[in-house]
């Protein structure tokens, strides 16, 4: 999946942003809301998931909601009324684990410099 970078900062600290294509709209707010704050979790329930324990999982975090099964990640927008509307969209599950592993590579670089 392509996608380009941005580094957020404020005072206290610093962020990799990651965009995707317009499509992709909600898989970037589920980065820059839920990932940020709960990419242990969503790893763990992938994993559960790829590994045959469970079949599905569900969660929700800041500002998105997620079903992960073994071949797809559904991820919604959980603000309707919000005018950006950003539209849910689905992911590989492999290709999702795959992207929160480099977001966390970049992360941890950034946190270096």
């Amino acid at each position: 999946m392509n996608y380009t970078t941005s580094i957020f900062a404020s005072k206290d600290s610093r962020e990799i942003l990651f965009h995707f294509d317009k499509k992709y709209e909600a898989l970037e707010m589920f980065f820059a809301t839920d990932v940020s704050q709960f990419h242990r979790s969503i790893v763990r329930d992938i994993n559960k998931v790829l590994t045959g324990k469970t079949q599905e999982e569900d969660s929700s975090g800041n500002a998105c909601s997620w079903t992960i099964t073994k071949d797809y990640c559904s991820i919604e927008y959980m603000y309707k009324e919000d005018e950006r509307g950003f539209a849910n969209c689905r992911i590989s599950t492999v290709e999702l684990l795959e992207l929160i592993k480099e977001w966390r590579k970049q992360n941890k670089l950034l946190q270096k410099k």
